[in-house]
């Protein structure tokens, strides 16, 4: 990321290596936002994702973060282990 001026810049390059890296023409970052909003910070070819996909992908992300929350909550509750 060395060179890049501003988040602008560094969502672009980011964005740019991962399509590198996967083989991919065109593709979309976005950024999560505190309130669980997305923010899309780097489109690169290809047309913007619709309405529905959007909703989907903002689903997709909340089902991890509860996931993710209900199992730090079931490793908190179990007794650490001695050995």
């Amino acid at each position: 990321m060395t060179g890049c001026r501003g988040r602008v810049e560094r969502a672009e390059r980011a964005l740019g290596l991962l399509l590198k890296a996967s083989g991919g023409a065109a593709g979309h970052l976005y950024l999560l936002r505190e309130d669980g909003s997305l923010e899309l910070c780097a489109p690169q070819g290809g047309e913007e994702p619709s309405r529905e996909q959007l909703e989907e992908l903002q689903e997709a992300i909340h089902q991890l973060e509860e996931s993710a929350s209900a199992d730090e909550s079931a490793s908190a509750a179990s007794p650490a282990s001695v050995g």
